[in-house]
């Protein structure tokens, strides 16, 4: 007989099941054995012989004393010598049997005389040939070099009475005649695509379960709906007959993948494993398709781990038209393709392709760059995501996840913040460490959810003074809730009732903040679309510079001072000029209308804390030219270029009027302060530079 199945496909579970169940029949223990040998430790045909002659022997020695058997193995290996003109030694010559079948006849007369059925099964025949790695002529030679003395044997063996073979084997095709070896030839089902999601949803439901109250799944509904299965009796049967082989589904792609019983228990054990170390820190989903690519087709896998940036950001060109490269030009798609070549069947290949798009959505994109990455809304903890943190590489280390890192401690003061119970949430959002891994989360909120934080945040930020913000940075989390309403939606009119809110406080006690909410709420971005339209920013603006307007009125030096709690030199610049004016060197006339109101608290502001104040009149008195040449220094090698600023005369008589005499006496009287940001310096020193000229 031959049992026939590829590696894994269950031939030793069916050994077992049969040894087993000739024990459970009475009186048949007593008459028939299985011996059961591999040929995998063996390396050489001889060894590969004198095994199984040892193990028959070995058998029968359990049974009855098998002194007379000494030797057989030695006896048929020179029978085998002589009759195939290989001559040994002069003695092995001249003794021992003539025949191959006169040496195994003790082992049949022992057999026969104690009524007893030997049932030799010979397992991992091809691993031993080594052939698989060959092709054409040298494989031949290979299974002739290597199986044939084997093949020999067990023929005499099958022919002997009381003895029959029973070959496990992965292939018959070259190394067999399968005429005279295995008149009876048996091959282990596949498992069924039906009978495999049995499984696979068994051990999804429950690392997914709901009542856990360990796990905060932050994936999107839409996202687990595309491997759950309807409720229903017919849809498991209906999996196994149906499978579109041009179009599988998901389902269908993990269970045609996992066709034996090995590939399928070890894939999801692979997941079960990595889960239980990664609980609720990476996608399951994702970990389950990979585990099922990893376990079945490691040479997909490998491709995807050597070109892991590119399926997670597109191997597409960001440059468009003509000048950008496709995604099948890249060579680790190019090598991709080679890999699903080699897949004969059509379903097979698509099921990979199958999952690759749905593990990497972006992978096969015409270009890279994206307005809005909806990755980090529907599935923000997927292996294609890698900022703020890289899944890939969390899933292919699979370690613990320490308390700072961890997503499940992120999305637990997420829900407690959503039921207005004590939380950290603010916290994490003002830590540079934490903010992204909040922000990676915006599909947990929705959008009435992320303009009340935004509430919230600048009531946080408002006391703080941007001196102890980070280094060179904005006003902690503004920029990552920036970036969680871009792509959650909220209606226009509850974004804009929060935005004039939180711009009309913070102009009052802390113009850095003011200046950092307009920044990203209320200007124009080329690529970025607009949250709200111009006539709503227009709205915003005059909110706010009235606001300013009434909270500095001429005599508030001192409070204009306050409230500018360490900003940088540009903050009063940006929130008078806007930035879109100083982006496109549009300050010609005035910044606003009512502007002569504001100059002399600016004048007064000034005159109380010179060396505090004075870099804000930076942007209003002095203009960039034409870039010079900068040596190298002590820290950099490379020499550089850099803006070379003037004083404007023209524009500081415009704004300041009356005021002129006085701007000039106070930077003549100020040197150049230290704290002074380092690209502020050079328009600091050309006011001076005007002065002592003009002096």
């Amino acid at each position: 007989m031959a049992l026939v199945g590829g590696l894994g496909s269950g031939k030793s579970s069916i050994r077992e099941l049969v040894d087993y169940r000739l024990r459970q029949i009475d009186g048949v223990a007593d008459e028939v054995v299985v011996v059961n040998l591999t040929m995998w430790p063996f390396d050489s045909p001889e060894a590969a012989v004198r095994g199984i002659l040892n193990k028959l022997t070995s058998e029968l020695s359990k049974h009855v004393n098998t002194l007379a058997l000494t030797g057989v193995a030695d006896s048929y290996v020179r029978a085998i010598e002589k009759t195939s003109g290989f001559l040994g030694s002069v003695s092995h010559f001249l003794s021992g049997p003539s025949q191959p079948t006169d040496a195994l006849k003790g082992i049949v007369d022992v057999a026969r005389a104690i009524d007893l059925r030997i049932v030799l099964w010979i397992e991992d025949v091809e691993r031993f040939a080594g052939a698989d790695r060959l092709s054409g002529d040298a494989a031949q030679l290979r299974n002739a070099e290597r199986v044939g003395p084997i093949r020999a044997l067990l023929f005499e063996l099958d022919a002997c009475p009381k003895i029959s073979v029973i070959i496990s084997d992965g292939s018959l095709e070259s190394r067999f005649d399968a005429g005279k070896i295995a008149r009876f030839i048996e091959r282990p089902p596949k498992v069924r695509v039906g009978d495999a999601w049995k499984l696979i949803h068994a051990l999804r439901s429950r690392c997914l379960r709901k009542d856990d109250a360990d796990l905060i799944d932050p994936a999107a509904p839409q996202i687990r709906e595309s491997l759950n299965v309807p409720k229903s009796d017919m849809y498991e049967p209906l999996l196994t007959y149906r499978v579109d082989p041009e179009k599988p589904t998901l389902q269908e792609s993990i269970a045609l993948l996992l066709h034996s019983p090995r590939s399928l228990k070890s894939a999801l054990r692979l997941c079960h494993e990595t889960w239980e170390i990664l609980k609720g820190e990476i996608d399951f989903d994702d970990v389950l398709l990979m585990s099922v690519l990893r376990e079945s087709r490691p040479r997909v896998f490998s491709v995807v781990d050597e070109g892991i940036r590119g399926f997670q950001n597109g191997f597409g060109s960001p440059l468009p038209g003509p000048h950008g490269k496709k995604p099948e030009d890249h060579p680790v798609m190019k090598k991709l393709d080679l890999v699903l070549q080699e897949e004969s069947d059509v379903a097979i290949k698509n099921a990979i392709l199958e999952i690759l798009g749905f593990v990497f959505p972006n992978y096969a994109d015409e270009r890279q760059t994206v307005v809005v990455d909806r990755r980090h809304v529907d599935k923000p903890q997927g292996l294609a995501i890698n900022h703020p943190t890289d899944y890939w590489q969390r899933y292919i280390a699979t370690i613990p996840v320490d308390d700072v890192d961890s997503d499940q401690a992120a999305l637990r003061e997420i829900s407690e913040w959503k039921r207005e119970k004590p939380n950290r949430l603010l916290d994490r959002l003002f830590s540079e460490n934490t903010d992204s891994q909040i922000e990676s989360f915006a599909g947990l909120f929705s959008g009435a959810e992320l303009c009340r934080l935004l509430e919230e945040l600048t009531d946080r930020v408002m006391p703080l003074s941007a001196e102890d913000w980070h280094e060179g940075s904005r006003a902690p989390g503004v920029a990552s809730l920036w970036q969680m309403i871009r792509v959650r939606y909220p209606e226009t009119e509850t974004l804009m009732r929060a935005v004039t809110a939180s711009i009309s406080k913070a102009i009052r006690a802390n113009l850095p903040l003011a200046s950092d909410l307009y920044y990203f709420f209320c200007s124009r971005e080329r690529d970025v679309p607009d949250r709200l339209s111009s006539e709503e920013l227009s709205e915003i603006r005059k909110m706010y510079l009235a606001t300013m307007l009434e909270a500095f009125p001429p005599g508030n030096g001192r409070g204009l001072i306050q409230a500018m709690k360490g900003g940088s030199p540009y903050v009063i610049g940006w929130l008078c000029w806007t930035l879109e004016r100083i982006r496109a060197n549009d300050r010609d006339g005035i910044p606003f209308s009512r502007w002569n109101e504001f100059a002399p608290v600016m004048i007064e502001a000034a005159e109380l804390e010179p060396s505090t104040f004075l870099p804000q009149f930076l942007l209003f008195i002095t203009t960039s030219g034409e870039r010079r040449n900068v040596p190298p220094s002590a820290d950099s090698h490379r020499s550089s270029r850099e803006l070379v600023y003037h004083f404007d005369e023209t524009a500081a008589r415009r704004l300041f009027r009356d005021d002129y005499d006085k701007v000039l006496s106070l930077f003549a009287a100020t040197e150049t302060p230290s704290s002074l940001l380092p690209q502020a310096i050079p328009m600091f020193d050309a006011v001076r530079s005007f002065i002592e000229v003009e002096s």
